[in-house]
């Protein structure tokens, strides 16, 4: 995805983009992930935004959990890696970074004009989203209630 970077902003490959583009010229979809370099494509032509704000020790856990899981994985595999990668560990570092960054962004992006016709849903834990998903058909009416 990362075509290069400059100011720290992230430009995306043109297949990528060209790939966004037509995926969100249709009348309905769902995109999964946030990139920035291509948030202004998806959020434009997006009527609801999920956005999973949960507290960065649970963030933080999560990343340490999947860390854990590759190297097990690579274990199991054969490929036994005595002490931890440091490339993989800056990586999970880097997306921890990330994550604190973005959620700084969010609310002046979600702030600008071109983004004010979107229905944000925001949940703060995994419960609650999973609880919403369990119960999308009455989340679903009462969402319609409100347009």
């Amino acid at each position: 995805m990362r075509r290069g970077s400059e100011n720290g902003q992230t430009h995306a490959a043109p297949a990528f983009v060209q790939s966004v583009e037509q995926a969100v010229s249709g009348d309905s979809w769902i995109i999964d992930g946030h990139y920035r370099a291509i948030r202004h494509l998806v959020w434009r032509r997006a009527d609801t935004v999920i956005h999973l704000d949960y507290p960065l020790v649970l963030v933080a856990r999560h990343l340490l959990k999947r860390y854990l899981a590759g190297r097990s994985n690579l274990a199991d595999r054969g490929r036994v890696h005595p002490e931890p990668r440091p490339a993989s560990w800056r990586r999970r570092l880097e997306r921890l970074r990330k994550t604190v960054t973005e959620r700084g962004e969010y609310a002046q992006v979600l702030a600008q004009p071109d983004y004010s016709h979107l229905h944000l849903i925001k949940f703060r834990s995994p419960s609650a989203a999973f609880a919403w998903l369990d119960d999308l058909s009455t989340a679903s009416k009462a969402f319609s209630a409100t347009r």
